[in-house]
C-alpha cells in the first residue's frame, strides 16, 4: 500500500515542473557511490538477473528493427555489465558507465576479446564526440537526472547520431520516467512495458523488488 501511494504522489509531482523542481536531488549520480554499490553487490548489475538479460534482449531485437544498419554503431550509456554488448551485433561499440569498477569488470570479459568495442568511464553528462552513430542506448540512467536534464541529454546525444540513426531509452516505470518520456518531443516508433512476474498475473504492478520497465524507440 505504501508503495501504491508513494508512486502515485510522485507521478502527480512529476507532472506539475514547479512541483518537481522542488522535489530532492539524486544522491546516488557519483562516479564513488556506484564502486562502492557495484563492488558489493554486483551480481545485481553486472549479471545474473534475468531482468538485465530480458532487457538485453528485447534492446537487441528493437535495434535489429530499427537500426539504420543490420550491424549498427552504438553508444551504450550505462552499460553496467555490457549485457546488450552480448546480444546484439555491431560495427562500432562504446560501452560507457559512471563507475570505474564496471568498465574494468567489463573489459576483463573475454565475450568481447578481438570485437570492435571501446570502454569509457564518463558521468553521461561529460562525454562528446565527433564521431556519428547508428544507435543511443540509454539503460536506466535518464532517471537519475532531473527531467530537463534528461531531456537536454537526450537531444544533446541525438547530435551525435547519423541520418536515421535511433535513440533507445529503458526506464522504470515510475512518475518521473513518465514525465521525461512525455517531454521528449521526438518521433515514437515503437514501445514496450516489461515486467517479470512470479505468478500468473500479467498487468503492469507497483513493485519495488520487480518492477516494470518502459522501453521506447525514438527517432526525430
Amino acid at each position: 500500500m505504501l508503495s501504491l501511494i508513494r508512486y502515485h504522489l510522485r507521478s502527480l509531482a512529476f507532472r506539475a515542473p514547479l512541483l518537481r523542481r522542488m522535489l530532492p536531488a539524486n544522491d546516488n549520480d557519483s562516479a564513488e557511490y556506484w564502486d562502492k554499490i557495484l563492488a558489493t553487490s554486483h551480481k545485481t548489475y553486472l549479471g545474473g538477473p534475468i531482468s538485465l538479460e530480458m532487457r538485453a534482449a528485447i534492446t537487441a531485437v528493437l535495434l535489429k528493427r530499427y537500426a539504420p544498419t543490420g550491424s549498427p554503431s552504438i553508444i551504450d550509456v550505462g552499460c553496467a555489465g555490457c549485457e546488450l554488448a552480448k546480444a546484439v551485433s555491431f560495427d562500432r561499440y562504446l560501452a560507457m558507465d559512471i563507475s570505474p569498477y564496471a568498465i574494468e569488470k567489463c573489459k576483463q570479459d573475454p565475450a568481447f576479446k578481438e570485437k570492435p568495442i571501446s570502454f569509457l568511464a564518463s558521468n553521461l553528462c561529460d562525454f562528446t564526440t565527433d564521431e556519428r552513430w547508428d544507435a543511443v542506448v540509454f539503460n536506466e540512467v535518464l532517471y537519475y537526472l532531473d527531467v530537463d536534464q534528461a531531456v537536454s541529454e537526450v537531444y544533446r546525444y541525438w547530435s551525435m547520431l547519423k541520418q536515421d540513426g535511433v535513440v533507445i531509452v529503458a526506464m522504470k516505470h515510475d512518475g518521473k520516467s513518465q514525465a521525461i518520456f512525455r517531454s521528449l518531443k521526438l518521433k515514437w516508433l515503437d514501445g514496450i512495458v516489461w515486467q517479470a512476474r512470479s505468478k500468473p498475473d500479467y498487468r503492469i504492478r507497483i513493485d519495488r523488488e520487480r518492477p516494470g520497465y518502459l522501453m521506447a524507440v525514438l527517432r526525430s
